[in-house]
């Protein structure tokens, strides 16, 4: 269960790893849009460190928040907390150094998990997603705002996947003016699970980067 949360967490934050072509013929404007767009991601995976908050709701009535630590190259910190109707509130902190993976529930002693789960979590930054964006979706300009003093342009795009035809995401992402590092993504996703159709939103907070971020292993 600890792996299938992790998968969907990543799942949700990258919207999915490959995406279908969306057309041939692109406008200069929707040109411009996605460059400017792959520009912003590959800057969010040239920081050297940040922080995330995820919040997500699905239609199964599952809500979560989590907050997100990254240090360059492979330091990742999570502190989940999730609720899920007729069950208590669910506390889950993760460690990730490396190849190496450390969990606590609750108030519980963190435990060494035996699976390597720093491949999965790393998909988080994976540079793949990038490559599929530039080459095949639809990206658009659809407005600007401010936030918390950032003037943002905001863009729009959808994605598929091909190897999960029921999986789809739709996507907002908030990108600074001024230093052109992605602020907030805001998505919805239908997929299918096991007959069932689901239906998620999140939406992910980009701040501190570059801060002073210390993540070791836990004692």
């Amino acid at each position: 269960m600890k792996r299938f949360f992790l998968c969907c967490l990543i799942l949700g934050l990258v919207a999915c790893s490959r995406v279908i072509p969306a057309g041939l013929h692109k406008s200069t404007e929707e040109v411009d849009a996605r460059a400017n767009l792959v520009k912003a991601m590959q800057a969010m995976l040239d920081a050297k460190s940040y922080r995330a908050r995820v919040e997500s709701t699905s239609s199964s009535g599952t809500t979560s928040k989590t907050t997100i630590e990254f240090v360059a190259p492979d330091h990742f910190h999570l502190t989940r907390e999730a609720n899920t109707p007729g069950h208590p509130a669910v506390k889950q902190e993760t460690i990730v150094v490396g190849d190496d993976t450390w969990m606590k529930m609750g108030d519980a002693p963190w435990q060494k998990f035996p699976l390597n789960l720093g491949d999965t979590i790393k998909q988080f930054r994976n540079p793949e997603v990038i490559n599929e964006i530039a080459k095949s979706v639809d990206v658009k300009i659809v407005g600007t705002e401010v936030l918390e003093g950032t003037q943002t342009t905001i863009y729009q795009y959808t994605l598929s996947n091909p190897d999960h035809q029921d999986l789809s995401s739709s996507a907002r992402t908030w990108v600074g003016a001024g230093d052109g590092l992605p602020r907030k993504t805001e998505s919805e996703s239908d997929f299918n699970l096991s007959g069932r159709q689901i239906h998620t939103k999140s939406i992910i907070s980009y701040y501190d980067y570059g801060a002073d971020i210390n993540i070791e292993k836990p004692q």
